[in-house]
């Protein structure tokens, strides 16, 4: 009996199918067990961006795991890659190297390095701008479930208080990281379930970098999930505008992530959710009400103090401070 196809394989297949390049998948899963100059092994194909194909891989220097990044290109269409187009993709992991490196927090992936070596996928050889050498980003491997996941899977099994306990270190360790990153001169806007991961013991890490660009009055609002875009940003995606850099645009996408996580009700694209939902109820009003202020930023942007303050008075309750500081919480 031939062994089943892996369930990630199965949905790549049928996303490529979607996409209208049902043999993609083929030409990207030869380019597994190739090794890379730096001595970096493919191991399997783990994801397809808007940027970047992922490969799951080993250092064979020290065993450890790690993720390989390569800019995303249609190999059935070779005409399309211009060398101007080519060299514009490849920029985008110089840029995603960068900010993983300005990242003090250790909340996004640790860069491992940034190579240039031969191509991997054998379908390059056939296209002039891609065949002599590619861009490679290595980063470190995170062991942990997606927020999403944990949602679905894992969260339900706990009782409201510990899902709720949960969402705050997800809300304050997502502000920590956005302020302190913005604060190193980066813009991170792509705030998804799927891009939030929970490490064991529920430390909050970010996946994806490749939405970071550098942090100005306006950002381009093309590195959002539309799942999790409020109306505003939806807006102004359907348009083509920016929208501004700053916190007061991330929160309102925070607000429906954790909605989402707490009442594991799925988001509508471009659409606030409902703070009306039953589930919310099972959680205290400090939740509600950080929720509600969030999501009004989305028309308010200028109540962003009394939104950040709602959050963390929320996410950080003096009883829970005084219980992470190993005072009384009394």
């Amino acid at each position: 009996m031939p062994t089943p196809e892996p369930d990630l394989h199965r949905r790549l297949r049928l996303r490529f199918q979607a996409e209208g390049r049902p043999g993609l998948f083929a030409v990207l899963q030869a380019a597994v067990g190739s090794v890379l100059a730096g001595g970096f092994r493919l191991d399997s194909l783990q994801a397809v961006g808007r940027q970047s194909f992922v490969f799951a891989g080993t250092a064979l220097a020290t065993g450890a795991p790690v993720v390989v990044k390569q800019a995303a290109f249609d190999y059935g269409n070779a005409v399309a890659h211009t060398a101007a187009g080519v060299t514009t993709a490849r920029h985008a992991l110089r840029v995603e190297y960068d900010a993983l490196r300005a990242c003090t927090t250790g909340h996004f992936p640790v860069p491992v390095a940034l190579l240039t070596a031969a191509p991997v996928v054998p379908a390059a050889a056939d296209i002039p701008s891609l065949a002599a050498e590619e861009l490679f980003l290595v980063e470190e491997h995170i062991r942990g479930i997606s927020l999403t996941r944990a949602a679905l899977e894992a969260w339900p099994a706990l009782p409201a208080p510990a899902r709720e306990d949960a969402a705050r270190r997800v809300a304050a360790g997502f502000v920590a990281f956005w302020e302190a990153l913005w604060a190193a001169g980066w813009y991170y806007g792509d705030v998804s379930a799927g891009n939030l991961m929970l490490e064991e013991g529920g430390r909050l890490r970010v996946v994806d970098g490749g939405s970071a660009v550098p942090a100005a009055a306006e950002a381009c609002p093309s590195g959002y999930t539309p799942a999790f875009m409020t109306p505003r940003l939806f807006e102004a995606l359907s348009q083509g505008r920016p929208v501004p850099g700053n916190l007061a645009t991330v929160l309102p996408p925070l607000a429906k992530v954790l909605h989402f996580a707490l009442t594991r009700k799925e988001p509508l694209n471009g659409a606030l959710p409902d703070l009306d939902h039953s589930a919310l109820h099972e959680y205290t009003p400090a939740c509600r009400q950080a929720l509600a202020a969030l999501l009004h930023l989305d028309a308010h942007p200028e109540e962003l103090s009394a939104a950040r303050a709602a959050l963390l008075g929320w996410a950080n309750p003096p009883a829970r401070q005084a219980s992470l500081d190993g005072g009384d919480p009394a």
